[in-house]
C-alpha cells in the first residue's frame, strides 16, 4: 500500500460540458471547461465500454425511479375517488 488515500467525486448535471480526445488508444473525457475548472476521465477501450454499459444501466434505473416518483406525486395531488 502506498500510504495514500484519494477520494474525489464529479456531480455531473444537464449544463456541464463534455468534450472528448482520442490519443492513441485511450479515450480522454473532459468534464467542464477546457482549460480549468475541470476533471479528466482517461479510459482504455474495455474501460470506456464498462462506463457506458454501467452509465445505460444507471439512466435506467434513475428514469424508472423518476417514473415513479411523477406517478406517487400525481396520485397524492388528484382527489379521491
Amino acid at each position: 500500500m502506498s500510504g495514500i488515500s484519494v477520494d474525489a467525486w464529479v456531480k455531473l448535471e444537464g449544463g456541464c460540458r463534455v468534450s472528448v480526445d482520442i490519443v492513441g488508444d485511450e479515450a480522454q473525457i473532459r468534464f467542464g471547461a477546457v482549460r480549468s475548472d475541470g476533471i479528466d476521465l482517461i479510459a482504455t477501450e474495455e474501460g470506456l465500454e464498462q462506463l457506458v454499459e454501467t452509465s445505460a444501466a444507471a439512466l435506467a434505473e434513475l428514469r424508472a425511479k423518476l417514473d415513479e416518483y411523477e406517478k406517487a406525486e400525481a396520485a397524492a395531488e388528484s382527489p379521491a375517488a
